[in-house]
């Protein structure tokens, strides 16, 4: 087997792409002090990782020389230690390494982020819902959003960065969606994987207490199948239009225009700025957090995946879930 497909199996595809965009600058340092490498690897013996440390703590204050920023040290140097370890190098120790990251690390202040009040979404729901004649893209990006919002789903799970190389780090897939009726009433039924190798799939299911009534989230994945030409029971494959997968960077401009039209913005650190994709997720998490507690909100966006926890220690099974998804008050 070739170091290509072990490295396949080795490494989730998200984290092989993380640590080939990264890998650049310890080869831009290795080329500026004429030390021999093969795509980052060491030609030389690193000493069980003494050398190889030596280098490291090296590239570190070159980094620092650079203004590269703090947070990405950790991930810069294990990017460095996978590229020698696959080519058969033997790392037992890297003295100082870690503590130096971790130094570094300890010197960064954590930005202030950005939070909606319940009556803020509600102000989007509202304007996202009144849109005049909505086409179909407008229909999708819509199904994104209350995906976001209502199952609090990550959006790198819905939907890829770009349309490059990385668009199929993107689990999504249209056959985890169901709609049904149950004793009379409408259901939901979500079923995606959410953060490969970590937990596999994450279940959600939403319904509202009385016969005929229907979940936010109903009308919102009737109307993107119906725009991305699906029948029901045949949908399956990726969020797209027209053909084409909808990304981040698309998302992204949609959601400034509808929080334009809302009328919503937000103040961080005392300065104005758009509403971003992750203040949603994280927006949504706090208000269910007032809504059903701590522990619950734990469960309910897949943090706590075990049954025993679920049943013994958060309290909520599917049917409540459901319910409380149904319902939430942010889409009244």
């Amino acid at each position: 087997m070739g170091l290509a497909e072990a490295g396949e199996l080795i490494l989730k595809k998200s984290t092989r792409n993380t640590y080939k965009s990264v890998l650049g600058t310890w080869i831009q340092y290795l080329d500026d002090g004429g030390l021999p490498h093969i795509e980052g690897a060491i030609i030389s013996d690193v000493n069980q990782g003494v050398y190889l440390a030596q280098l490291i703590i090296g590239y570190i204050s070159w980094l620092v020389r650079r203004d590269y920023s703090v947070t990405g040290f950790r991930g810069r140097c294990a990017a460095v230690i996978n590229a020698n370890r696959m080519a058969f190098h033997s790392i037992t120790t890297l003295p100082l390494v870690w503590r130096l990251v971790k130094g570094w690390e300890s010197t960064h202040q954590v930005r202030e982020k950005g939070y909606l009040t319940l009556r803020q979404l509600k102000m989007i729901a509202k304007y996202i819902a009144g849109v005049r004649k909505p086409d179909k893209y407008h229909r999708i990006m819509t199904c994104i959003y209350y995906l976001v919002t209502i199952t609090m789903y990550r959006l790198g799970s819905l939907i890829p960065p770009d349309n490059g190389n990385r668009k199929d780090i993107c689990t999504f897939d249209w056959k985890g969606i169901r709609i049904y009726k149950e004793k009379g009433v409408w259901v939901v039924g979500v079923k995606q994987i959410e953060k490969i190798g970590k937990r596999p799939i994450r279940k959600t299911r939403m319904r509202k207490a009385k016969e005929g009534e229907k979940p936010a989230l109903f009308e919102a994945i009737t109307a993107a199948l119906w725009a991305q030409g699906f029948k029901d029971g045949e949908q399956k494959g990726p969020i797209t239009h027209e053909g084409i997968p909808i990304t981040q960077s698309n998302f992204r401009a949609w959601l400034d225009r509808m929080t334009k039209g809302a009328g919503v913005g937000m103040m961080v650190e005392g300065e104005p700025r758009k509403v971003r994709p992750s203040d949603l997720r994280r927006s949504a998490i706090t208000q269910m957090y007032f809504y059903v507690g701590p522990e619950r909100v734990q469960y309910m966006v897949g943090h706590l995946s075990s049954n025993t926890a679920r049943d013994f220690y958060v309290g909520i099974d599917e049917e409540e879930q459901a319910r409380l998804l149904g319902s939430i008050p942010w889409m009244e």
